[in-house]
């Protein structure tokens, strides 16, 4: 995703999770090696669609997976932790 390139992953793992169906990818499902050559195709016939998802990717990248996203993500969980404690 932080390269900028468009992707095509499957449903299995995190990677669905990390990834936005028609948004940052083509998301099929695992073991379905027709969906695999099917989306695969659909990106190398469509340079307008790969365009968008990489810049899609590489703002996705940065804004929810950098340090500096991912420390500020940790620091509000921690600070509501301690906060519901403290209403305890």
């Amino acid at each position: 995703m932080a390269a900028g390139l468009p992707m095509v992953v499957t449903d299995a793992g995190g990677t669905a999770e990390a990834a936005i169906d028609g948004e940052t990818a083509l998301v099929v499902p695992a073991r379905d090696s027709a969906a695999i050559a099917q989306a695969i195709v659909t990106l190398a016939n469509d340079p307008a669609l790969r365009q968008s998802f990489g810049a899609a990717a590489t703002a996705r990248a940065r804004d929810t997976f950098s340090l500096e996203a991912c420390t500020n993500a940790y620091a509000q969980l921690y600070e509501g932790l301690v906060s519901a404690e403290q209403q305890q």
